[in-house]
This record gives structure tokens, C-alpha cells and sequence, in this order.
């Protein structure tokens, strides 16, 4: 409670009263507190007591009934009104709600810190492991793939050198054994055909190494990008706003 405050609920409490009375006994107070000193504003006020107090004076000594009071450099005091001093005013109640609720809070983050020790860590580590085994997985998988298909492609591009070899082989045998036509044309015919599949199988070869392989890269990159994406989204979900227990 401040002066200003003091003074609005005491203009309040006294508005029953004609505007002459409390007009003077507003500034009574006003000039009181000007005298005082800003510096003194809080112990003006512990003085006084709260403006409910100092109302109920007021209209008791302007109604006439004075027993048991007087005047004093504070204004007309009464005894029989010290009960006000134990009523805290609004100002004092608010305080103390705000206190109260301050207080509240404070234990209600408290729950929440525990409770995300207790079983917001445990979790989170237990979903971040399965995260990070799940990336693992797919990782592992995708770089077996990758590691089976390039072992294809070299034991393909053997496979050509040794049909090559072995068509060109039976075509010089085939030629040389031309004195008896039928072996020498089967030989040639095996040469060529073994050729064909040669040419065939480094087709595909070419196609794994330059197009099948590439894209396969691209794949397992993308799905581990992907999988890393979707994990750390959790996390930050997890833990960027204020906890799985939150």
C-alpha cells in the first residue's frame, strides 16, 4: 500500500460523508504525509493503520461519540478501533494471494522437475535409444544392400572378362578346326554366343555401376536424413518445451 492507494480508499470509505468533511479530512492527511517526506511514506502508513481504521475514527468522532478517543498528531485516534489494525486491507490481501500463488507455482514447477527426473529422463533416453537404434537398422540394412550390390557388379564385370576370354578362345579354336567344318562351326557359334552374353552382362553391369548404384546412394542417404530429421523433431518436442512430463 502507498500513499496514493491510502488516500483513493479512505475518499471511498468517506463518501457518506458531505464533500466539506471529507475534503478536510483529506487533506489532513495529504498535508500529513507531505510533511513526512516521500521517505517516511512507509511508516506514515504503519502509523496510521489501514484507511478502513481511519474511516470508522472519522465518522465515530464526527457522529459525536468520542469516549475512549482524542486527537493526536496522527489524527483522532481510538482504541476501540485497533481491531482494523488486525484486518488487512486489499492491498495487503492481494499481496498475500500473490505470495500464495507465487508459492504454488514454485511447487508446481518443483512437481514437474521431479516427475521429469523420475520418469521424463528414463523415457526420453529409452525412445532416443530405440531413435538411434531404429537409425542404426536402417542404416545397417541399406549399407548391406549397397555393399551386395556392388559386390554383384564386380563379380559381373568378372564374369564379362572371363566370357570374353572364353568366346574369343573358342572362336581361334573353332577357325582352327575348320578342317572338319561341323566342329569348327559349333566352336565358332559357342565363341559368338559367349560373346553376346559378355556384351549382355556388361551392359548390365554398366547400369548397376553408373545409374543402379547411384541411386541407391541417394536412397540411403535421403531415408537416414530422414530418420535423423524425425528423431531430432521428437527431441526438441521432448525437450524443447519443457519436458515429455510437461
Amino acid at each position: 500500500m502507498n500513499k496514493e492507494y491510502f488516500l483513493r480508499e479512505l475518499e471511498y470509505l468517506l463518501s457518506d460523508l458531505s464533500e466539506e468533511e471529507r475534503t478536510e479530512a483529506l487533506q489532513y492527511y495529504r498535508d500529513y504525509f507531505e510533511e513526512a517526506g516521500p521517505e517516511h511514506e512507509a511508516e506514515v502508513l504503519a502509523h496510521i493503520g489501514s484507511p478502513e481504521k481511519v474511516a470508522a475514527e472519522l465518522k465515530n468522532a464526527l457522529a459525536g461519540d468520542q469516549d475512549g478517543g482524542e486527537y493526536t498528531e496522527r489524527g483522532y485516534y481510538d482504541e476501540r478501533f485497533d481491531e482494523y489494525r488486525k484486518m488487512p486491507d486489499r492491498y495487503t490481501q492481494v499481496q498475500r494471494q500473490e505470495r500464495r500463488r507465487g508459492g504454488n507455482n514454485r511447487k508446481n514447477v518443483l512437481l514437474i522437475l521431479l516427475l521429469l527426473l523420475i520418469f521424463g529422463i528414463p523415457l526420453g533416453a529409452s525412445i532416443l535409444g530405440a531413435g538411434f537404434s531404429l537409425v542404426a537398422a536402417v542404416a545397417g540394412c541399406l549399407f548391406g544392400a549397397a555393399v551386395g550390390l556392388l559386390g554383384l557388379l564386380v563379380s559381373g564385370a568378372a564374369l564379362v572378362v572371363a566370357l570374353t576370354a572364353a568366346g574369343l578362345c573358342m572362336i581361334i579354336a573353332g577357325i582352327r578346326n575348320m578342317t572338319v567344318p561341323a566342329i569348327g562351326l559349333m566352336g565358332v557359334c559357342l565363341g559368338f554366343l559367349s560373346l553376346s552374353a559378355a556384351l549382355l552382362l556388361a551392359a548390365l553391369t554398366k547400369w548397376g555401376f553408373f545409374t543402379v548404384m547411384p541411386g541407391l546412394f541417394r536412397f540411403c542417404t535421403e531415408a537416414v536424413r530422414k530418420i535423423a530429421g524425425l528423431l531430432s523433431r521428437a527431441v526438441h518436442r521432448m525437450f524443447g518445451r519443457g519436458g515429455a512430463s510437461a
